[in-house]
């Protein structure tokens, strides 16, 4: 499991600046839609 992590780590790491931008924001939007639940 370990290896399949670290594989991912590099693909991510390696990939541009825009797409992590885009991926980071999708998971902020998601986060607050379950918090939003969650709350209420």
């Amino acid at each position: 499991m370990p290896n399949k992590w670290r594989a991912y780590l590099q693909q991510v790491a390696q990939s541009e600046p825009n797409q992590l931008r885009q991926m980071g924001g999708t998971l902020v939007v998601i986060g607050s839609v379950c918090l939003y639940f969650i709350v209420n």
